[in-house]
């Protein structure tokens, strides 16, 4: 059983694009910057990012110093 959970980063760079999650990725991913949905690239040309990996994202541009990005990650859950 999973539950989906969010691994949360505070951007401590304005050049870094790629994010690596703890845990792989759910489908449909969803991504936060600063509690604003950022679109996929997959099927949208002009996404904001995209899933570069089972556990990687990479945002189309840089976000700045200070900003928060969430990204559901899957979770194993131990509740029966």
């Amino acid at each position: 059983m999973y539950d989906r959970s969010v691994q949360r980063f505070i951007v401590t760079s304005n050049t870094q694009t790629v994010y690596t999650t703890d845990a792989n990725l759910v489908a449909p991913t969803s991504v936060m910057l600063n509690n604003q949905f950022l679109t996929d690239s997959a099927g949208n040309p002009s996404g904001d990012y995209t899933v570069t990996g089972a556990n990687q994202i990479t945002l189309t541009a840089p976000a700045q110093v200070g900003d928060i990005l969430e990204i559901d990650v899957d979770r194993k859950s131990t509740r029966l």
